[in-house]
């Protein structure tokens, strides 16, 4: 048993062992860089010895050296961590994760499908650019994902170098993407710097977006509304009631045809041109040109037929031209071009009148183009007039044929009823007079032909038309051009 008055001495010897054990234990703490042994790789341990006072380490090892995961202060609790360069691709499994991207020198992180910037825009600075506008598409397929052309921003200098960008409105499932170089659709497709997304993000001065979206039902329209910084721009895509899609179908042979409209265009937009023929020459001078005009039209969902008359050119033999050209003794005038929707006529477009020795034959009128009897052809199915006191004879009106006239009566042109297209006089010895669309005959030694008169149904076109030139005249000794009707839709 121990003497009472060596206990107190071995208390103190006990409690001198342990506090060199313990002060031994710590120092031998591993610390960052200190060697591990295989069988310890991938141990974590946390150390907050006397070689790191007032810092904790948290330590994995890599199989040969202890590595630092992260660093927090003892009192306050506050953690200090470093991220390296994650050089692999980032894909789903890596959604959220951080690197540090040494060569560019910035924070990235992974957004499930591509590495970007670990940034955010900031207020201040100048965050409203140049004025920039989207081209808007016409003409579109109905509901079909469409792309507007790249635009560039300009003009922006937060502090951060980014501004904030995003889709306000908008339906068709609007989104977005930006690109370093929009030049092209290609260098856009492989310079992407944030691809499709309809949430908020932000862009660089420079920079380029660009929209997509579907397009609405047939013949609407959709906007999506965009804002880059403190600047809104709007972009609208019209789709076409033209189902079918555009085309174009002419005929330029004197005749009759019937055109079938094509599948899925009956509620496209037409634009319609009638040309008339032109009256024949004599040998020294010319024909009247035809008359012609342009105009739209849309059949409004009527899946109708259009009806054609194609007018043929005067004759320096004194042959009228098909489509109510009258006759003549030394020329014949030109037919008129019609055409009908169905049963509803739209247009006419008067024959050039013959040449005669008094002069060159008259033109003919365009769709309602007013003019004076004898020097044109009248408005509205009016025929001009002879333009001879000699034998003067009269165009035929409401689809009859001209008269015969002059001292040794030669024929007036024939009357298409169908298109209330009337025959141009006969002449001889006094030009004859242009018929309701047909031109008038010519006459040597004494009188030109009138031109025919032109019509627009201007209760179903309104003032959608023009006066064009229609076939022109014989040149001297020549016969008159052929009339044509065209056809194009959208």
């Amino acid at each position: 048993m121990m003497s009472n008055k060596f206990r107190p001495l071995h208390v103190a010897l006990v409690l001198l062992s342990l506090l060199l054990i313990s002060s031994a234990a710590f120092a031998q703490e591993a610390q960052p860089g200190d060697p591990c042994v295989p069988a310890e790789e991938h141990r974590f341990q946390h150390v907050g010895g006397p070689e790191n006072p007032g810092t904790g380490y948290t330590l994995v090892c890599d199989g040969a050296e202890w590595k630092l995961v992260t660093e927090w202060s003892t009192s306050s609790g506050q953690s200090l961590f470093q991220v390296g360069n994650d050089t692999d691709p980032c894909d789903s499994d890596k959604t959220g994760r951080l690197r540090y991207d040494s060569g560019a020198d910035e924070w990235e992180y992974c957004n499930g499908s591509a590495w970007g910037p670990f940034e955010h825009a900031a207020t201040g600075g100048d965050t409203t650019p140049d004025g920039f506008d989207f081209t808007d598409l016409t003409n579109q397929n109905p509901v079909a994902l469409v792309t507007s052309d790249p635009v560039q921003i300009t003009g922006i200098s937060p502090p951060t170098g980014l501004v904030l960008v995003g889709i306000i409105t908008g339906n068709g499932t609007p989104e977005y993407r930006t690109c370093s170089d929009g030049s092209s659709q290609a260098n856009c497709n492989s310079t992407v710097i944030e691809d499709w997304t309809d949430s908020d993000g932000s862009i660089r001065d420079n920079d380029y977006i660009q929209l997509r979206h579907f397009t609405a039902s047939a013949g609407n329209t959709q906007t999506t509304e965009f804002t880059v910084g403190t600047y809104t721009a709007n972009w609208q895509t019209t789709s076409t009631d033209c189902l079918g899609g555009s085309g174009t179908q002419s005929y330029t042979t004197p005749g009759q045809y019937t055109f079938t409209l094509p599948t899925d265009t009956e509620n496209c937009a037409f634009t319609i041109t009638v040309r008339a023929a032109g009256g024949g020459a004599i040998s020294s001078i010319s024909g009247g040109d035809g008359g012609g005009t342009e105009f739209s039209f849309n059949p409004n969902g009527v899946m109708d037929v259009f009806n054609i008359l194609v007018g043929g050119g005067g004759r320096t033999d004194g042959t009228g031209g098909y489509g109510g050209g009258g006759t003549g003794r030394s020329s014949g005038g030109g037919g008129a071009s019609a055409v009908m929707h169905g049963s509803v006529l739209l247009a006419i477009s008067g024959g050039g009148g013959a040449a005669g020795s008094g002069g060159n034959g008259f033109d003919g009128a365009g769709g309602n183009n007013a003019g004076a009897g004898g020097s044109r052809g009248g408005s509205n199915n009016v025929g001009g007039d002879s333009g001879s006191a000699f034998y003067p004879t009269n165009g035929g009106s409401d689809g009859s044929d001209g008269d015969t006239g002059g001292q040794s009566p030669q024929p007036g042109g024939t009357g298409y009823p169908t298109f209330t297209v009337s025959g141009g006089a006969g002449a001889y010895y006094g030009g004859g007079g242009g018929g309701y669309g047909g031109g008038g005959g010519g006459e040597y030694p004494l009188g030109p032909g009138g031109g025919g008169g032109g019509y627009l149904n201007i209760g179903i076109l309104s003032s959608d038309y023009n006066v064009i030139s229609g076939g022109a005249g014989g040149s001297p000794g020549g016969n008159g051009e052929n009339g044509s009707v065209t056809f194009y839709w959208e």
